[in-house]
């Protein structure tokens, strides 16, 4: 049961200039640290305040007038949590604050971003964390000042407009896509913690979506024979196995060992174990979903961990992370953001040596290739859902292609 209580802080740090003392809303959970609340403009010295009833004393002028008010603050307080049972909510002690002091009306979108920042860098989702901060910065840029509950439908609309036309630098539909997404994914954060009443939700059917954005998304896949010119292509490289930068040998043997794994995520081989492989499998923990993951490991896939095997360091499966000296979340975050750099820039050279035009090479591309390979063989759309370990299904769809005609006209033959 959640108790209230009002006494005075009479703690020295708390104590004002004239010797007086904040008065407090202690909320009260079982089996938790009482949180404090101050009364904002109440505050009085010790012998005007009675302790046993939460309330002033004679002593203090207009004692009674005054109680009124503290009254009225405990009432309220108690309101709040008989609505929370009421729901049949669970205590949020984020809500109760949001309600008591009418947070809504006030709170800005940068201090609602800042204060879930603050939590992925606690819990380490470093991630998600660096995603919210470059989605923040968009919105300062557009409306540096603007509220949490400014936030409408022709709000969005204005601001993809912006993204889209007077941003500083051409941006494209789908990075605006991502935004929009993590600016939703935001709000829904805020209706949780009850910083947004869900009514005030901007998106959604028949109001503000951004599907259209989508539209122009174009898979980025090689075929099976690309790939087996990849693998094939003969390299010539004298740097160093550990040197990543400019390494073409180094960022053909991650792409294939990507592709061979099932399109296997750049974060999640950086972070591989020695460890993970074993009996055949591979069996790892997504660094971007937090689920665990297990995999036949490809002949092709052993070979090439096997080259790694002698120069990577502590259990690490290849010679990205180094824990001597990337100690911290946010050192392998930013050491796994630069390996990439190099290897997506050294893939670069390589599509080029094979004369591939029309695509932006990347390690990801491994990814979207595999999926792709995997549906003209035969695999479902959820199976390639499963094996890529997509959340949302609609996912897997932006991934791949669109069929060619001989594909769809093959089914008239089971008419």
């Amino acid at each position: 049961m959640i108790r209230i209580r009002l006494i005075l802080d009479k703690t020295k740090q708390k104590q004002h200039k004239d010797k007086t003392h904040p008065i407090v809303l202690l909320v009260c959970e079982p089996n938790r640290k009482p949180v404090p609340f101050v009364i904002q403009g109440m505050s009085c010295h010790a012998n005007q305040f009675d302790a046993t009833i939460g309330r002033f004393t004679n002593k203090y002028p207009k004692y009674a007038a005054y109680n009124r008010i503290l009254q009225q603050q405990e009432d309220k307080a108690n309101t709040i949590i008989a609505t929370f049972i009421k729901k049949g909510e669970g205590f949020d002690i984020a809500k109760f604050k949001s309600a008591f002091f009418d947070i809504k009306s006030n709170l800005t979108v940068e201090e609602v971003f800042d204060y879930f920042i603050k939590q992925m860098y606690e819990s380490e989702k470093i991630g998600n964390a660096t995603v919210f901060i470059t989605c923040r910065n968009r919105v300062k840029a557009f409306a540096p000042t603007v509220k949490l509950s400014q936030i409408t439908v022709q709000w969005l609309i204005d601001f993809e407009h912006f993204l889209k036309t007077k941003s500083k630098e051409t941006i494209k539909d789908t990075s605006i896509s991502n935004y929009l997404r993590t600016f939703r994914a935001l709000l829904n954060k805020a209706i949780e913690k009850g910083f947004m009443d869900a009514e005030d939700y901007p998106f959604g059917k028949g109001k503000f979506s951004f599907n259209h954005l989508n539209l122009q998304t174009r898979p980025r896949a090689l075929s099976k024979e690309w790939i087996q010119e990849i693998e094939s292509l003969e390299l010539i490289d004298d740097k160093p196995i550990t040197q990543t930068r400019n390494n073409l040998i180094f960022a053909r043997d991650i792409f294939l060992f990507s592709y061979f794994s099932f399109g296997m995520n750049f974060s999640d081989i950086a972070h591989l174990k020695k460890s993970d492989i074993k009996l055949g499998r591979t069996e790892f923990i997504r660094k971007k979903t937090h689920t665990p993951h297990s995999i036949a490991t490809h002949p092709k896939a052993k070979i090439i961990l096997k080259k790694y095997a002698e120069t990577s360091y502590q259990d690490y499966a290849f010679p990205i992370l180094n824990d001597i000296i990337h100690s911290s979340m946010i050192q392998k975050k930013n050491r796994v953001k630069t390996v990439l750099k190099d290897v997506n820039s050294s893939l670069k050279q390589i599509t080029e040596k094979l004369g591939i035009d029309n695509l932006n090479m990347s390690s990801y591309v491994s990814r979207h290739s595999f999926a792709n390979i995997v549906r003209k063989n035969g695999a479902t759309l959820e199976e390639i859902s499963e094996l890529l370990q997509h959340k949302d299904i609609n996912t897997t769809r932006i991934y791949l292609e669109s069929l060619t005609d001989e594909q769809k006209d093959k089914w008239l033959d089971v008419l």
